[in-house]
């Protein structure tokens, strides 16, 4: 796991593939702008061997 000093200054690009990258904005977009949760969702993210794999995951707006 690398330390703070060793992201700053990334962005998700820096460690997953661009089409995985591109989905993860989308969706993050679609929640910010509807402001309406993505609960039980399903993705493929990298697993802790980098290998893509099947995850359930929720999203929920940030209303500030």
């Amino acid at each position: 796991m690398p330390n703070e000093d060793a992201v700053l200054g990334t962005t998700d690009y820096d460690f997953f593939l661009p089409q995985l990258v591109d989905n993860f904005i989308n969706n993050d977009k679609r929640v910010e702008e509807s402001r309406a949760p993505q609960i039980i969702r399903i993705e493929i993210w990298p697993n802790k061997q980098r290998l893509l794999d099947w995850f359930v995951t929720t999203k929920l707006p940030v209303i500030g």
